[in-house]
């Protein structure tokens, strides 16, 4: 059975996929970093080898962009 989602569900998805594509247009290669943990699953250091940047660089970018995407996503919503 088919399952329409909630417009809230519509909203918040939409609010993820517009942050991080202003975040790849800002900052590409930490936007890259967020595709590739949280889409793929790579780890930190699978994630810096496919992106040729340092462990410590993967994980500074990882937290970095969390805390940018939740800031950017709480604020686009409670609008």
């Amino acid at each position: 059975m088919y399952r329409v989602p909630a417009p809230e569900a519509d909203t918040q998805l939409l609010a993820v996929h517009e942050a991080l594509d202003k975040l790849a247009t800002q900052h590409p290669v930490k936007a890259e970093v967020v595709k590739l943990r949280y889409f793929i699953g790579l780890t930190i250091a699978e994630t810096a080898e496919v992106l040729a940047i340092s462990e410590p660089t993967a994980k500074n970018y990882w937290a970095w962009a969390r805390v940018w995407l939740y800031q950017e996503i709480k604020a686009s919503t409670a609008a």
